[in-house]
C-alpha cells in the first residue's frame, strides 16, 4: 500500500502540529501518523554510494536481531565499521573521535562489567531502549565516551543503531566524568573545581552515557528532530524553540535565548587539547548563574541543539526512574563552595512534557 502521505511532508506536517497544536498532540499525532507509517519508500531516487561516502556513520546494513534483552545485544565491529569509524574521525563534525579506534571483544576483563551495567537498566527503560537500540559495542580510544553508529532499513531510512562505549569509563560515576569535562572547558585554577551530579541517585557513568548515546537515536524519528532544524526552519520544531534561535548545522554555528545570560555559551569547548582555547575561571560564576535561570536541564545541553535533546532524553530518564536531580557545583581557589541547580526559575515543564510526548507515542513512528 502506497502511503498516505509522502514521508518527507509526513514529518513537516507533524512538526506544524507540534508548533501549533501542542496540548492536543496525543490526539493529533495518532491522526497524522496514520498517514506516515503505511509505508517509508523514499520520495526519490539517491545514489547511496555517494550517500555513504560522506555520512559513513549513518549506513549501514540491515544486521540480524540479536537478543530479547538489551545486555544480549553485544555486538563485535567489524572491519567495515572499525573503517566507517576512522572515516568519522576525519570528517569534520567528528573531529574530536580518533583514528586509531579499535574494537574490544567479549573476552576483555571489562566486559562482564558493562553488561551488569546494562542488565541493571530499570525494566522500563530497557523495553524503551530496543525501540532504538540494535546493539552495543565496546571500543576503546573513541576519543570520546560513546558515539553512536546507524542502521537503516530496506529503504535506506535511519531506524535504529549501535550505541558505542569506550572503556575509558570503566567504573567513572557521573561527577568524575563532569568534573573532567568541565575542566576541559575553563582555564581553572589551583584548588578550583566545578563538579555536577544527580543527587539522590547513584547512577553509573556508563548508565548515563548510554542513555545519552541512545537518545541520539531517538532523535533520527522525532517529529521534533534537531538534526531536521536549520537556521531557516528551526521555529517548526517546538522542543527546540523552547531554547533555540538559530541552528546552522553545517556552520555549526548556534544562538540560543539565553545567550545574554550565558554570555560565554558559544565559546564553550569540550575536550578541546587548546588551553588557549579555554574559558577563563573568573567567567564560571556568571555563566553557572545564568545557566541556572535557563531551561537547560544539564551543563553540557547548553552546547547545541543536537546535545540538548540527548541530555533532555538522558535528564527524563534519570529523573523519572532514578529519582535524581542535577545539581552543579563550583569551589573557587579561596574553597568556597557555589551550589547551582537545574530548572529552578525557569520553566522547563513544557521540554519535559514534550519528551514524554515523543515517548509515549513512539510506536508511532517505528
Amino acid at each position: 500500500m502506497p502511503p498516505l502521505i509522502s514521508a518527507t511532508s509526513c514529518w513537516d506536517i507533524l512538526s506544524l502540529v507540534f508548533n501549533v497544536m501542542e496540548k492536543k498532540i496525543y490526539i493529533l499525532l495518532l491522526l497524522i501518523t496514520l498517514g506516515c507509517t503505511t509505508s517509508r519508500a523514499p520520495d526519490k531516487q539517491y545514489d547511496w554510494l555517494a550517500y555513504k561516502q560522506s555520512n559513513p556513520h549513518e549506513y549501514f546494513e540491515t544486521r540480524p536481531i540479536l537478543g530479547n534483552k538489551l545486555s544480549d545485544r553485544f555486538v563485535e565491529l567489524t572491519e567495515d565499521d572499525i573503517a566507517d569509524l576512522r572515516l568519522m574521525a576525519s570528517g569534520e563534525m567528528s573531529k574530536h573521535l580518533k583514528s586509531n579506534v579499535i574494537s574490544v571483544s567479549a573476552s576483555n576483563e571489562k566486559f562482564s562489567w558493562f553488561k551488569n551495567e546494562i542488565d541493571s537498566i530499570p525494566s522500563e527503560i530497557q523495553e524503551l531502549l530496543l525501540k532504538r537500540v540494535h546493539g552495543w559495542s565496546l571500543v576503546e580510544n573513541l576519543g570520546a565516551s560513546g558515539t553512536i553508529l546507524g542502521l537503516r532499513n530496506d529503504y535506506h531510512y535511519y531506524e535504529k543503531g549501535i550505541v558505542l562505549i569506550d572503556i575509558s569509563i570503566f567504573r567513572k560515576t557521573y561527577e568524575e566524568r563532569c568534573t573532567y569535562r568541565e575542566s576541559t572547558a575553563y582555564q581553572l585554577k589551583e584548588n578550583e573545581n566545578v563538579s555536577c551530579n544527580y543527587e539522590g541517585s547513584n547512577i553509573s557513568f556508563a548508565k548515563t552515557i548510554f542513555y545519552h548515546e541512545a537518545g541520539h537515536l531517538f532523535d533520527n524519528l522525532n517529529p521534533m528532530s534537531t538534526k531536521k532544524m536549520a537556521a531557516s526552519n528551526h521555529q517548526l520544531f517546538p522542543f527546540n524553540r523552547r531554547s533555540w534561535v538559530e541552528h546552522d548545522h553545517e556552520k555549526f554555528k548556534t544562538k540560543s535565548k539565553f545567550d545574554d545570560l550565558i554570555p560565554n555559551r558559544n565559546e564553550l569547548k569540550y575536550y578541546s587539547a587548546d588551553f588557549t582555547t579555554k574559558i577563563p575561571s573568573n567567567k564560571l560564576d556568571e555563566n553557572l548563574s545564568g545557566w541556572e535561570k535557563s531551561n537547560f536541564f544539564t551543563l553540557y545541553s547548553m552546547t547545541n541543539p543536537i546535545e540538548d535533546w540527548a541530555e533532555s532524553f538522558t535528564h527524563y530518564l534519570i529523573s523519572k526512574y532514578h529519582n535524581g536531580k542535577y545539581v552543579v557545583r563550583y569551589k573557587d581557589s579561596l574553597g568556597k563552595t557555589k551550589k547551582y541547580e537545574s530548572c529552578t526559575k525557569a520553566d522547563c515543564t513544557t521540554k519535559f512534557r514534550l519528551i514524554e510526548t515523543y515517548i509515549k507515542n513512539i510506536d508511532l513512528f517505528i
